[in-house]
C-alpha cells in the first residue's frame, strides 16, 4: 500500500470517528441529559417533568445549548395548583461531564444564564385555593375579564370585575368596576366594594422567580415570570436540607 493511500485511509477513519462522536453528541447525549434532569426534578418535587434541549451538531465539543425547556403539566405552589408550567432559556453553555454526574454547580457562576417562563391558573384551581383560605369568593374568567362574586353584610351578593396586580410574593386582586347590583348607594359610595380583594401567595416559588405579568385570557389566567439572580443558592439550599 502506497503512502498516500495510507494517509487517505487515516483521514477517512478520523472523519468517520469524528462523525460518530458528533452524532452521539447530537442524537444520544442530549437525551441522556434530558432524562437525568427530568428524573431529578420528579424525585425532588414529586411532579412529572419533561426536559427538551435543542443543541448544535457539535454539542459534544462545545457544550452549547441553543434552547432548553423544562415543562411540568401541573404543580402545586402553596396549595394552589398551577398548570402548563414551563421555563425556557436560550443560548448558554454547560460543562457536559459535570451535568452527566448531576453536578450543576456551574450555574452558580454563570452570569449569562437567564430564563423566562409562564404558567396557567384556571378559575377552578383559584376557587379551590380561595376556599382553602376560608374566603367566600367565586372567581370567573370570561372574554379577557376577571370577575369576583362575594357577599357583603347588609347588601347581599356583589359582583365586581378587576385585575391581578403583582407583588413581591405573588399577586393581589384589585377591584375596578361594579357589575352588580347597580344600587345608587354602591355607585355613589364605591368604598363599599372597592376594597374587596384577595392575595395569591406563590411562596416558596417567589424566592426563585420574579412574577412580571398576569394576563387574563378568554378562559384562564396566564402568569409570566423571570428567573431571579441567585436562584442556584435557593434551589440547592432546599435540596441539601
Amino acid at each position: 500500500m502506497k503512502g498516500w493511500q495510507r494517509i487517505v485511509i487515516y483521514i477517512a477513519a478520523l472523519a468517520a470517528i469524528s462523525i460518530l462522536i458528533s452524532a452521539f453528541g447530537y442524537f444520544i447525549l442530549p437525551r441522556i441529559i434530558e432524562n437525568n434532569i427530568s428524573e431529578m426534578i420528579q424525585r425532588e418535587s414529586g411532579f412529572l417533568a419533561f426536559v427538551e434541549l435543542d443543541v448544535p451538531y457539535n454539542f459534544i465539543f462545545s457544550g452549547r445549548i441553543q434552547r432548553a425547556k423544562i415543562y411540568l403539566p401541573v404543580i402545586q405552589v402553596n396549595d394552589l395548583n398551577v398548570r402548563q408550567f414551563e421555563v425556557v432559556s436560550e443560548n448558554f453553555q454547560i460543562p457536559i461531564f459535570k451535568v452527566l454526574s448531576n453536578d450543576y454547580s456551574f450555574l452558580k457562576d454563570s452570569k449569562k444564564f437567564q430564563a423566562k417562563g409562564s404558567f396557567v391558573i384556571t378559575p377552578k384551581d383559584l376557587n379551590d385555593y380561595l376556599r382553602n383560605q376560608n374566603l367566600d369568593y367565586k372567581v370567573e374568567v370570561k372574554d379577557n375579564n376577571l370577575y369576583l362574586t362575594t357577599y357583603v353584610s347588609g347588601i347581599g351578593k356583589i359582583k365586581v370585575s378587576g385585575r391581578l396586580e403583582g407583588n413581591s410574593s405573588g399577586a393581589n386582586f384589585v377591584a375596578e368596576r361594579l357589575i352588580e347590583p347597580r344600587l345608587l348607594s354602591l355607585i355613589f359610595y364605591p368604598q363599599l366594594w372597592i376594597n374587596i380583594s384577595f392575595n395569591i401567595s406563590f411562596n416558596p416559588a417567589d424566592k426563585l422567580f420574579n412574577f412580571e405579568k398576569f394576563f387574563i385570557d378568554k378562559r384562564n389566567i396566564k402568569v409570566f415570570f423571570e428567573l431571579k439572580r441567585g436562584f442556584y443558592d435557593e434551589i440547592f439550599s432546599e435540596l441539601n436540607q
